[in-house]
């Protein structure tokens, strides 16, 4: 296992634990969205407020395992590999940091 998955890894665990450790705490309905006054106008539950960028972490760090595997093309994948594996994992550093 590469370096950045592990990291990758270990940003979604923590992700996951947080929302976990958050869950009792936080409010039923959450606030989703804001109007351009700034009141808010969109709720959404506690556990997708809480797992769904956990979970979109998760979904794309499959992804990122998953698309060298079909590429009809693994040679230029090789060629920039380190490349490749550097955006996912900052594509999941991204996530968690929004979340």
């Amino acid at each position: 296992m590469k370096k950045s998955e592990i990291v990758s890894i270990s940003i979604i665990v923590f992700s996951f634990a947080l929302s976990i450790y958050l869950y009792s705490i936080m409010p039923i309905r959450m606030a989703s969205h804001w109007d351009i006054q700034g009141q808010v106008n969109g709720y959404i539950s506690r556990f997708w407020g809480l797992f769904l960028f956990p979970i979109i972490s998760l979904v794309l760090f499959f992804l990122f395992i998953f698309i060298p595997k079909i590429d009809p093309l693994k040679a230029n994948i090789r060629k920039f590999r380190k490349y490749f594996d550097n955006f996912a994992l900052l594509m999941i550093t991204l996530l968690f940091y929004i979340y």
